[in-house]
Order: C-alpha cells, then structure tokens, then sequence
C-alpha cells in the first residue's frame, strides 16, 4: 500500500497536471493513446492465437478499454533477406485476429543480430544508408499495408520505430564509437525516406519513430549523438520502465541518498546504507525516474542532456514540436531490487507528466503498457499488481 506521504504528493502531482488552461490535460485525455505489447496474434486455430485472445481479453476487461495500438517487431534474429517473409507473416497474424483494427506500432531494426553479427554493426549500417536492403523495407511496407486477408484493407497508418533503444547496451546497441553512430544515423535516415515513400505507394502512412531507451548507464548525450534531424523524425519516443538503477555515493560502506525528508533522522536528505530503503519508497522512486543521474552533490542530477532520462526525451520532444510517444513503459518488473513487485506510484508518475506536457501542447502519440512476463515479470492485467492496475487504469483506461 502507498504511504501516506506517497498519497499525497500523488495527489498534489495529480492536482497540478490537471490545472490548466480549459482543463487540458486530463487521464481522459490519455487514455485515448493507450496502447500495449501483449504477445504476437498468431495464426488462426494455434495455440498462440487462443492465447491471445484470452490475454487481450483479459487486458481490455481490466483496463475498461481495449488498446488502441500494438507494439509488435520485425525479428532482428532474421537476416534482411527474411525480413519481408518474417513481415508477411505478422501481417497475416494481426489482420486475421481482432488486432486488426489497431494501429499497429512496428519495431524495425537497422542491423540483424543473426548469429552475433550484430556486435560489429557498421558494415550493415552503412549497406542500409547505401540502399542494399532497400528490397527488405520495401516488402515490411507491402506486407502490412496492403491487404493479405478478404475484406482487411490493410494497415493505412503505420508507425515504425527504427533501430529502437540504439543507445543501450543489448542486442540493438549501436555502440560508441563515432563512426559507426554516423552510420547509424545515415542508417536511419535512407530507411525513414524508403518507408515513407513505399508507404505512398501502398496509399498509407509510415510515421517514423525515433527511439531511444532510459536508463542511466546508456550512451551519453543521445540527442546530439543519435538525433537523425527533425526531417526524418514525425515522433521521438521513450521506452521507459520503473526498474531502478541509481548512482552510489562512492563511499564505504556503499550508499544511495534517500530522499524522503519526512522520513529523514535531519529533516534533510541522507545517505542510506540500505538499497531496500530507497526502492521501498515511493517518494525515492519517483526521484528517480524524474532525475535518474541524481547524486548528494547534484540532487537533480545531469542538467545538461548527457543523461537519457524520460524526461530528458519528453522535454526534446516539447523543443521539437515533435510528438511524443511512450513506446514501451513497465512497472514492478524485478522485485525487490529494482522495483517493488506491485507499484501504483509509477503509473501516477507517468500519467502526472503526459498530462502536464499536453497541457503546455506537448502532442501525446500513444502510450504502450508493457503487459508481459516474456523478460520480467511485468504482466498486470491478471490481476497480480491490484495497485498498479488500478492506477494504469485510472489514467490509461476507460471509465
């Protein structure tokens, strides 16, 4: 359960995203971008597609609402040779499943991972900026913009989240060096110009997604190192989760600084030698993901863009004139180390700053929960997080 303090901060966070010019900012307005990452539809009469059914059923009855976008992935494991087939395939699973009227938000990769290739991926960055693989994102166009299903039109609004956490260390790391990040934006900007222009052709609508990962511990600086220009970019997104990963105060014994004064021996901020402490408390939480770089010498940590923080990218996204999106957002993944298995404040925390950036004219694009144990146990609609569903809910749901 919530502390009291945790309640009423909430509360006054709710209170102060809400005031604004014509009540502009609202849960209600959020809800309407909501969206999620359940697991693929599969082909009809297989298993995985009862499973599906069952579980998007399971999410839209918890949630009062059904989503209205879809995160789903051409398979990087894949050589770009497969990636049109791999395409054809999702396309068949979601356009005979009821997926088939959401809009559908599409991890495309610029490198493969097939058989570790994916550790060294400048040589395939610079083949995509050469067009060598233009056949492959021409064929994930087609399959899912034109029709594979009697009476399915295809999908005519299609949003495709290029080479997506590029700056976390993982299969789709673009790495350090300067070249090969060049690259990668070069990468980026051949597949965004091939994409659009296919999607014309099949009389639909790519939107192109640039989107980085939050965490701390990423490569430093991404707007300026992974940023492909306003040109080639119609949403800046975030994949963004409650997991906690905070600095140390480099003494010994270790400690992290609690920063829940009303609980503080001083009345002041401390260093606690506890990590149970810091996550246990929303109040500490919530410093995080607003200031994830934050120290005893800096209390709101990196002020000058190097950290990839949520708010970092939100704010990017406002100076843009960019639409923002939350590509993937996730709570209560690993308890007790990052994450309390069951966090109500973390969807508050989300809902409270969407809505302030809407109301200062920030364009949300959609917000994906993340609802799966596929990685971590993150799944919330079976009822397991009681506080976290209800506060998703309350600013992602229906009435």
């Amino acid at each position: 359960m919530l502390s009291g303090l945790c309640r009423a901060a909430c509360a006054c966070a709710i209170m102060s995203a809400v005031a604004g010019p014509a009540g502009a900012a609202s849960p209600a307005l959020l809800s309407a971008h909501m969206g999620a990452y359940l697991q693929n539809p599969g082909l009809p009469n297989t298993p995985d597609r009862v499973s599906f059914d069952s579980h998007l059923q399971q999410f839209a009855g918890a949630m009062n609402a059904a989503p209205q976008f879809l995160d789903t992935y051409i398979d990087d494991t894949q050589l770009q040779s497969s990636w049109a087939q791999n395409a054809g395939w999702l396309a068949t699973c979601l356009q005979t499943s009821s997926a088939a009227g959401m809009t559908q938000v599409v991890g495309v990769p610029l490198f493969s991972t097939n058989n570790g290739i994916g550790a060294n991926p400048d040589p395939q960055l610079q083949a995509m900026a050469a067009g060598s693989y233009d056949q492959a994102l021409i064929g994930i166009v087609d399959a899912l913009a034109t029709s594979r299903t009697a009476g399915f039109a295809g999908f005519k609004t299609l949003y495709f989240r290029l080479g997506w956490e590029m700056n976390l260390n993982g299969r789709w790391f673009a790495g350090q060096n300067a070249q090969t990040a060049a690259d990668w934006v070069l990468a980026f900007q051949h597949a965004a110009a091939v994409l659009r222009q296919e999607a014309i052709a099949d009389n639909a609508q790519a939107l192109i997604v640039w989107n980085p990962g939050t965490v701390v511990w990423g490569v430093q600086n991404v707007t300026q190192v992974f940023y492909p220009g306003d040109a080639y970019v119609d949403v800046i997104a975030a994949d963004f989760y409650a997991d906690m990963y905070p600095v140390t105060n480099g003494t010994t014994p270790t400690t992290w600084e609690n920063w829940d004064t009303r609980t503080s021996p001083t009345g002041q901020p401390w260093p606690d030698t506890n990590f149970l402490d810091i996550i246990d408390d929303g109040v500490n939480r919530a410093h995080y993901w607003s200031y994830p770089s934050a120290d005893e010498w800096s209390p709101q940590g990196d002020q000058l863009g190097f950290t990839t923080s949520f708010m970092t990218l939100l704010k990017f996204a406002h100076a843009r004139h960019k639409p923002f999106g939350v590509a993937e957002a996730g709570a209560g993944g690993v308890a007790p180390y990052a994450d309390v298995s069951d966090d109500g404040t973390f969807p508050v925390w989300l809902g409270t700053h969407l809505a302030r950036a809407a109301a200062s004219g920030t364009t949300i694009a959609f917000v994906n929960l993340w609802d799966s144990n596929g990685t971590a146990p993150y799944m919330f609609s079976d009822g397991s997080k009681p506080q976290e569903l209800a506060a998703f809910r309350s600013w992602f749901g229906g009435n």
